[in-house]
């Protein structure tokens, strides 16, 4: 049990230093122009991640997969921090604020997951772990699509109606 958790503090650590990375490197240096192939990634990282639920394709290099996620990740959170036109002062502070933020809702989604995880190991629970990766994978497809083609979907409707 205590190396179950050693490993998850291990990945999330490395998503954080990832993202963290990015985040500061494209708000100091005020990067915006890639923001469609970074939409576009963080898409693909939650794809390869479905798959990787269903069938652990990448196993053992989930510290390194994670780390990667991470820099991408990090990198929309820093052209959205410098969308919001704010001073040098402000960002610094902002980003501060932005990546603790980040971090708890982090651990939420952990805290969240964590009890999943456990019953994951049960058949029926193996059988729902499948079913939410697979509609995860189905909804960031229509993500993919969307942003490549920069027309709204018929998912990305229904999911904008509900909310």
């Amino acid at each position: 049990m205590a190396i179950f958790f050693k490993r998850i503090l291990k990945i999330i650590t490395a998503f954080t230093i990832g993202h963290s990375l990015t985040l500061l490197v494209f708000t100091i240096n005020d990067l915006n122009a890639f923001s469609k192939p970074i939409e576009i990634s963080i898409a693909l990282t939650i794809i390869i991640t479905g798959f990787h639920a269903i069938k652990p394709i990448f196993y053992g290099k989930e510290l390194l997969l994670t780390f990667i996620f991470g820099l991408i990740h990090g990198s929309a959170f820093g052209i959205t921090l410098n969308e919001w036109g704010l001073t040098q002062s402000q960002k610094l502070l902002s980003l501060f604020g932005f990546n603790i933020g980040i971090e708890i809702m982090q651990v939420l989604i952990v805290l969240v997951c964590l009890p999943m995880v456990f019953l994951s190991n049960y058949p029926i629970f193996k059988f729902i772990r499948w079913i939410i990766a697979s509609l995860t994978i189905f909804i960031s497809i229509f993500w993919v699509v969307e942003r490549v083609t920069n027309k709204p979907n018929v998912v990305t409707q229904f999911i904008e109606s509900i909310f």
